[in-house]
């Protein structure tokens, strides 16, 4: 039975009118279409439309196009509804909806008018819109309405340990004269090669009678590691002086809390010529530090002794201080990953909570998104977070591999965000038999040849820096003729002492830093989502510097490029189950390996992994699909082609004769409506082909 089909033209101020059957409705196009950036398919109505006059019989629809157009110009909002009906008119259903796209029309001879036609949805406006930059914290979209807004939080933010150094050395023979019992002076360490600690020591000569001024005062509480190392002689010509330094004493004085003690360096005489006639002075301790407390290192002539010795340089003299400081723990207002998205959609689609997500509302998506301006302690209301869903996505996808797409519950409208895989469902839906005619061909922008994945910006300016894991790897697979190049570089900044570094700024609030205007993800602790998950959900981290304090383990370079494992694998996985992606390269730290454990909120596999380890592409059913394309045309009924647009994320099965149905995953439909057929372009989602 041929369908009966029912078009309406709509506008909000005109009213509806129902016409006749427009030209080039008997060659219409329903497309379903995979999208490239969020790998859901998307419905299309690819054909344009011809409308015409009127008469006493048939309506057209052009004069009331044309009405519109005249009063409300090219913007006007004119629906077209598409009914089909399959008991001769008794029932209708709807078959598509759109809006004639005005800026498309062409007329010809006054009596025929053409119009494309685009979707009608909440989902157009948001793809229209999603690079525009809305205020997360505002409760106006972008059409005048009001808008719950989810909200800012208050993100606790506790003290990540830094790695903070200082290392100096002699540079040249210093040599002190007339220096009586009872005076002191400091020693001469002139080079300086590592220079963290901002208060550095001034190593120029001293000869006073009055204990030295303090070498460091401590602007950051920690543990200190302090390790020196001083040779002297008695002034006599090195190295052939026979006797060694007897009167002078190095010390170290430490001022903990208000308590002041001094220590003499240990002292060793050593040996034979040409080493002989120096002594060796050394002393090593970690100590505990509190701010305003205070190092000094000097010497002091104890009991007379010759009138001049020496500070040999030949034994490369040096001063090491290695400290893990920390800051007081401070707060900042933030959002969590999912109200940002949602806060940005509202505004686009002009709809509250218009996101559902089982994912980001999963203990795997408990993540918050702030600015550097706001961890350094500026209130939201004077620093507005704003951002576009492109520079969301941007940052987020790289990180999570997601996917998205729209969907309806109880007959509202949303934007769906899931992991990538769910758009790629195995489960088949509909099976096609008795396909013949199938072209094969490879999808190559889906074989991977060189794979760059981590963050866009990473550094830090100090050299602890260089610990953040949180940076760039690159992988390479065995092709060698073939495959492209895929970048993934979130936009987001994650690196866990770059976010420790912009904190601490709170003490120079009113200066500007390099990482202000920066988007900051911060991995969240399941069990308490107003405090950044450590390693309390690692069973082993090794290589990584004061590991038990540090922010976003969990999305380390290495560790976002196996959350992307699935969806690189089928490229090597349909002719190898043990093939690798090669570590080629890296930035920051690549040392550091890690155990997720198994038990939790948001469970790894328990395997250690290395951040330069190569990556087992794995076997079985661990990929989302084979790059291999089949092309065809096959008939279908509405009904078979309803079941393809109510499951997008499902595969269908095709098979050449009625068994063995392969599970093949939608790139393209396009369902000739009055025909009876479609054009399907599929991807292969199982090892064994057609």
């Amino acid at each position: 039975m041929f369908p009966k089909f029912r078009f309406t033209l709509s506008n909000t101020i005109a009213g509806s009118v129902v016409i006749s059957e427009p030209g080039g409705w008997d060659t219409a196009v329903l497309k379903l279409e995979r999208n490239e950036d969020y790998h859901s398919l998307v419905e299309f109505y690819d054909q344009p439309m011809l409308f015409y006059g009127q008469d006493g019989r048939y309506n057209g629809g052009i004069d009331y196009i044309r009405a519109i157009e005249k009063s409300q110009g090219p913007d006007a909002q004119v629906t077209i509804l598409v009914e089909i009906s399959e008991d001769y008119g008794t029932t209708y259903e709807t078959m598509f909806s759109g809006l004639l796209d005005i800026t498309s029309i062409k007329e010809t001879d006054f009596y025929k008018l053409e119009s494309g036609v685009i979707r009608n949805d909440f989902w157009q406006k948001f793809i229209n819109r999603k690079g525009t930059d809305v205020d997360l914290s505002s409760t106006t979209d972008l059409d005048g309405g009001t808008r719950t807004n989810p909200g800012s939080y208050t993100l606790n933010l506790p003290s990540q340990s830094i790695r903070q150094s200082y290392y100096a050395q002699q540079g040249t023979d210093v040599v002190y004269t007339a220096l009586p019992a009872g005076q002191y002076g400091v020693m001469s360490l002139d080079t300086i090669s590592k220079d963290e600690i901002k208060e550095r020591p001034d190593y120029s000569s001293v000869n006073s009678s009055t204990e030295p001024f303090e070498t460091f005062i401590v602007a950051l509480a920690g543990s200190y590691y302090i390790d020196a190392h001083i040779y002297a002689n008695d002034g006599g010509t090195y190295p052939t002086s026979s006797s060694s330094i007897t009167s002078v004493d190095v010390y170290i004085k430490l001022v903990q809390s208000g308590v002041t003690t001094r220590t003499a360096f240990t002292r060793a005489t050593h040996g034979t010529n040409p080493t002989s006639g120096y002594t060796d002075f050394t002393y090593t301790n970690t100590v505990t530090l509190n701010v305003g407390d205070s190092i000094t290192f000097y010497f002091k002539n104890t009991s007379g002794g010759p009138a001049t010795f020496q500070w040999i340089k030949f034994f490369s003299n040096y001063i090491q201080v290695d400290a893990d400081t920390t800051y007081t723990d401070t707060t900042c207002d933030a959002f969590y990953l999912i109200d940002s998205a949602t806060s940005i959609v509202s505004k686009l689609v002009g709809q509250n909570s218009p996101i559902t997500s089982t994912f980001l509302n999963s203990a795997c998506g408990k993540y918050a998104l702030t600015t550097g301006l706001l961890i350094r302690g500026y209130p939201i209301a004077s620093k507005p977070f704003q951002m576009s869903f492109e520079d969301w996505w941007a940052g987020a996808n790289p990180i999570l591999n997601l996917g998205l797409g729209y969907t309806s519950i109880s007959g509202t409208n949303y934007i769906e965000i899931e992991k990538k895989e769910d758009f790629y469902n195995p489960t088949t839906i509909l099976n096609l038999d008795n396909v013949n005619k199938i072209e094969r061909s490879y999808d190559t922008k889906n074989i991977f040849k060189n794979i760059e994945i981590g963050y866009q910006k990473w550094s830090a300016e100090s050299e602890s820096g260089v610990d953040d894991p949180q940076t760039k790897r690159k992988y390479r697979t065995r092709f060698k003729t073939v495959g492209e190049d895929i970048s993934l570089l979130s936009k987001f900044y994650a690196a866990s002492l770059g976010i420790e570094q912009t904190r601490r700024n709170r003490a120079e609030i009113n200066k500007d830093w390099r990482l202000d205007n920066d988007i900051m993800i911060i991995a969240l602790k399941s069990s308490d989502r107003t405090i950044p998950e450590k390693a309390e959900n690692f069973t082993s981290v090794t290589g990584l510097t004061n590991y038990t304090t540090r922010y976003n383990i969990r999305i380390s370079a290495g560790r976002i490029f196996r959350n992307w494992l699935k969806f690189f694998n089928g490229c090597l996985n349909w002719y190898t189950s043990n093939d690798d992606f090669y570590f080629a390269s890296g930035e920051g730290n690549y040392d550091m390996a890690s155990t997720l454990s198994t038990t939790a909120d948001c469970p790894g596999d328990g395997v250690s992994f290395s951040e330069k380890q190569d990556i087992d592409s794995g076997a079985g059913n661990s990929f989302m699909f084979i790059p291999i394309v089949y092309e065809f045309e096959h008939p279908i009924t509405w009904n078979e082609y309803k079941i393809m647009r109510t499951y997008r994320k499902n595969a269908i099965g095709v098979s050449r004769t009625n068994t063995g149905h392969v599970p093949c995953h939608i790139v393209s439909v396009e369902y000739h409506v009055t025909e009876g057929k479609a054009k399907f372009k599929v991807l292969q989602g199982q090892t064994t082909g057609l």
